[in-house]
């Protein structure tokens, strides 16, 4: 009985204990700590500065940079904090509660991972994070920077264009000739998806920056329209801002990414009808081309370029 009672008593002590407990976390050599989104379908990992986590993160709310994911700031310590925070946290049950021992106040410090290049300060809150790839969201307030996702994006697309025929190359050997064909091929035609869903959501952003409207569905996809619809805002469109062979060039490949998304590619009348494409015919399958797939990039660049002028 008498080592029940003590038991009973250590274990009371140990739930006194630890809320006294404090877990040092040290930074990364620029002062960031680590994080990770609680979202199991994310697991975003992401960098925070410290001094600004401690200046301008609020408690309640904190935001993953790629999904934004909102939930309480003590949610977001990164999964091998936590099993390092778990692992000790036993050890020191096991010396309280079964050996009468001091919980020990400070625990190991949790060492941040070294270093990332890609720092970003937000340009709404001024708080500071670092990412691998790309972020979308300020983990400290959610602002969105429309011209850093669409660059962040147009970044992504040509590092895939460039690198076609090296991951081609590099799988050839694992998969074999067909099957490496047929990756390098579908990255090909996810890179012409990319672009232009890329400058949809810029262009959709930006129009309703500027003109505090929300454009109509999906007109921006459309060459034509997308180009009148700034002239009614701004008073320019597409044809003062790029040469009539890179406007055609962009009308022809959106009609492309068109004939993917609704029949894999297949050539049909309207396609040869609003591209102005004669090279197919009704039946034939579209093949990207390298070369136009990199103009229609600096293309749309330009086109973000002008549009941006407005928008500051």
């Amino acid at each position: 009985m008498d080592k029940i009672n003590r038991l009973i008593k250590n274990l009371k002590e140990f739930q006194k204990d630890i809320n006294k407990v404090k877990i040092p976390v040290k930074t990364d050599e620029d002062g960031y700590i680590d994080k990770e989104c609680p979202n199991e379908e994310c697991l975003f990992q992401f960098k925070v500065n410290a001094e600004d986590w401690g200046n301008n993160f609020k408690d309640e709310k904190v935001f993953c940079p790629n999904c934004k994911n909102e939930s309480a700031a003590n949610t977001y310590y990164p999964s091998e904090f936590i099993g390092q925070f778990r692992r000790e946290l036993i050890a020191s049950f096991r010396e309280k509660v079964l050996k009468g021992k001091q919980v020990p106040y400070d625990f190991l410090p949790y060492i941040a991972t070294k270093k990332w290049n890609l720092k970003i300060e937000c340009e709404s809150c001024g708080s500071r994070y670092s990412v691998i790839g790309s972020a979308f969201f300020c983990p400290c307030c959610g602002h969105n920077s429309i011209e850093k996702h669409f660059e962040d994006s147009v970044v992504k697309i040509n590092l895939k264009i460039h690198e076609i025929e090296n991951i081609k190359s590099s799988i050839v050997n694992t998969i074999g000739a067909d099957n490496a064909d047929i990756i390098a091929r579908s990255i090909k035609e996810s890179c012409l998806s990319d672009c232009v869903v890329s400058f949809q959501h810029y262009s959709n952003l930006m129009y309703l920056k500027i003109s505090g409207k929300k454009p109509k569905f999906n007109i921006f996809q459309k060459i034509v329209d997308g180009s009148e619809t700034w002239k009614k805002e701004i008073g320019e469109g597409y044809e003062d801002w790029i040469s009539s062979q890179e406007l055609n060039l962009m009308n022809k490949l959106f009609q492309q990414r068109h004939l993917f998304l609704h029949s894999d590619g297949i050539v049909d009348q309207m396609y040869l009808e609003k591209s102005g494409d004669s090279k197919y015919k009704i039946g034939q399958r579209i093949v990207i081309n390298d070369n136009e797939l990199i103009k229609l990039v600096e293309t749309i660049l330009k086109i973000a370029e002008k549009v941006k002028g407005y928008g500051t």
